[in-house]
């Protein structure tokens, strides 16, 4: 769940950025797929069962 909300305000920020006129909304998109796919890799090996 945590993951879910860390991926949330990295969205919600970006949005933010976007209906204030921010000229970098092209990077902040960049940068939000780039914490997507590692906060699903911290979330996939954090699952995983440790014998």
């Amino acid at each position: 769940m945590n993951y879910l909300a860390a991926f949330f305000l990295c969205v919600a920020f970006t949005v933010m950025t976007a209906l204030g006129g921010g000229k970098e909304v092209y990077w902040l998109i960049v940068s939000d797929v780039n914490v997507a796919i590692w906060l699903w890799v911290a979330w996939y090996l954090g699952r995983r069962k440790r014998p």
